[in-house]
């Protein structure tokens, strides 16, 4: 009951800070990155992790860029669950830079099937959380 009620508030959180961006216009769009003083954001929106065995461990590895114009600094990293560990933050990030954030799932044993979780990044934007979708099968 408790996974339930936490996977759909998850779920309303993630819809609503969409509808917020999408609906203020803030954000990180292809067509603002030209005239946008800092615009940070994930390579990819999702992440599939593809298919993880039940308390298994799984490395991955996450894409953010600066398609701005001005430097930006990552303040840190929130996950969904406990079970994603990102490496350090507090790292600058200069316009036009790609870097790669090292990161760990571990899958519980009472898990199976199709699961999601989300990661968030703060920044010094002025819009500063940006999301990324992990998606996984646990078999």
């Amino acid at each position: 009951m408790t996974v339930l009620f936490c996977s759909r508030l998850r779920y309303v959180i993630t819809l609503w800070s969409l509808f917020i961006a999408v609906a203020t216009g803030i954000g990180c769009s292809k067509r603002s990155q030209a005239s946008a003083a800092a615009c940070v954001r994930f390579e990819k929106d999702t992440v599939d992790l593809g298919e993880i065995k039940k308390g298994a461990v799984k490395n991955f590895r996450l894409r953010v860029g600066n398609y701005g114009k001005s430097i930006v600094r990552i303040i840190n990293f929130e996950s969904s669950c406990k079970c994603i560990v990102l490496s350090d933050t507090g790292m600058s990030l200069p316009p036009s830079a790609m870097i790669a954030i090292d990161a760990t799932i571990k899958v519980d044993k009472n898990e199976h099937g199709l699961i999601y979780r989300d990661i968030g990044m703060r920044t010094s934007e002025d819009f500063p959380f940006k999301l990324v979708t992990l998606r996984a099968i646990v078999l």
